[in-house]
């Protein structure tokens, strides 16, 4: 955090220091981190359609193009990651079990990976402030976790089982709203708010055979970052 606050006051020196120049406004790159919070039945407790997710993080990082007064062109590469609420799923799996007494659950998160090309209408509220209404669509690649079960039955069963991970690669839409406040001529400070979703299949050999699972997985996102403007 103190080479970030060091980073910021170095730029202020540079700013003052010489003669303020402003650039073309046409070509930016974007960084920013944040919340993640699956929504619908991507977060919900029902073991026939959901994925019993709970918040995580989002990363992302947009590199765009002004190509026409408040329109821009852009391309988007976002990471998300959302933990599982074991107990929750634990306790459906023993509830849909008469023979389950408990269920211990070790889980790693469901990981996403999405490449969007974008589009975005600007507005300038204030030469201070600037407004950008934005929609995405593009693959989203989708990573089941790897989890590890340790059953309790009333009669024999077997001490633990595993389910290995399912990868699926799908197409993902998405809107947001972006605000960026003006700290110097080439950074302002980001922003952003925006809703993902894509509808995933993901694959599982069973004794029986093949056996797909279809999940809707949506999610909403709130973010801070820098906007760096590079001409």
């Amino acid at each position: 955090m103190k080479y970030f606050t060091l980073f910021i006051v170095l730029l202020h020196l540079a700013a003052f220091g010489q003669q303020e120049s402003r650039p073309a406004d046409k070509v930016h790159l974007r960084f920013s981190a944040g919340l993640s919070v699956p929504v619908l039945d991507y977060s919900s407790n029902d073991l026939s359609k959901s994925c019993f997710t709970q918040p995580g993080m989002a990363l992302t990082g947009i590199f765009d193009w002004r190509m026409y007064r408040q329109i821009s062109l852009g391309i988007e590469a976002s990471l998300f990651q959302h933990p599982v609420n074991v107990s929750s799923l634990g306790a459906a799996k023993v509830l849909n079990d008469p023979f389950l007494q408990d269920l211990y659950i070790r889980s790693d998160p469901y990981r996403l990976v999405g490449l969007f090309p974008r589009i975005s209408y600007v507005f300038l509220l204030r030469k201070e402030v600037r407004l950008s209404v934005n929609g995405a669509v593009g693959p989203m690649w989708s990573r089941t976790p790897y989890q590890l079960y340790k059953p309790e039955y009333f009669l024999a069963g077997p001490p633990y089982y595993e389910i290995t991970e399912s990868r699926d690669l799908s197409l993902a839409y998405g809107l947001g709203v972006d605000a960026a406040f003006y700290v110097h001529p080439y950074l302002s400070f980001l922003l952003s708010v925006d809703a993902k979703e894509t509808r995933a299949a993901f694959g599982f050999l069973t004794a029986s055979g093949t056996r797909t699972d279809h999940r809707r997985i949506s999610m909403f996102n709130i973010s801070a970052g820098l906007y760096l403007t590079l001409y």
